[in-house]
């Protein structure tokens, strides 16, 4: 699998807690996807409105099971997936008092998949916006990439600079050696 051509399975587990966007996903899409020559899917999830409290913030384990059901789905149908932290405006508002849930959501998201095929790859966080400035974000990103390295240290991450993935912030972008 790759990462050439790919599809945003998008408004399904990114909408808020309680809310219905409309759009959900079942395999004859992903099947779909691989006939139409995708070679990928991105599944945003907005996790930071399924978790518990401070300071474990236990992420809901029916949206991990929404999660896992389109993984599994779209690795058997030979598509590499893309999961991502999407829509976790405290953390782009308040990137510093966010910065322990952001963290301790990848915590269970990197054990959850540690065993994953290298199919599966994460990307931090969809656009960065607002105070999550790019060097403001630096440091959280190294922070996260360290808990993600502990359980897949051979996993590719995407990782995008600020204001909303700017290409004018890319040179800012620091990432961890």
């Amino acid at each position: 699998g790759g990462f050439r051509k790919g599809a945003n399975f998008g408004n399904y587990l990114e909408a808020p807690k309680g809310q219905d966007w409309g759009a959900k996903y079942d395999v004859s899409d992903l099947e779909a996807m691989k006939r139409e020559g995708f070679d990928h899917v991105r599944i945003p999830v907005r996790w930071n409105d399924y978790t518990g409290p401070a300071p474990k913030f236990t992420i809901a384990p029916d949206v991990f099971g929404k999660v896992d059901f389109l993984v599994t789905n779209a690795l058997a149908q030979g598509l590499s997936v893309i999961v991502n932290i999407h829509h976790f405006d405290d953390l782009t508002t308040d990137p510093a008092g966010s910065t322990p849930k952001f963290l301790a959501i990848w915590k269970q998201i990197s054990e959850h998949y540690a065993d994953a095929p290298k199919e599966l790859v994460f990307e931090l966080l969809n656009e960065p916006k607002d105070a999550a400035t790019t060097e403001v974000i630096n440091p959280i990103y190294a922070q996260a990439i360290k808990v993600i390295r502990e359980k897949n240290p051979d996993r590719r991450i995407f990782v995008g600079p600020g204001r909303w993935n700017s290409l004018d912030e890319v040179e800012k972008l620091q990432l961890p050696a």
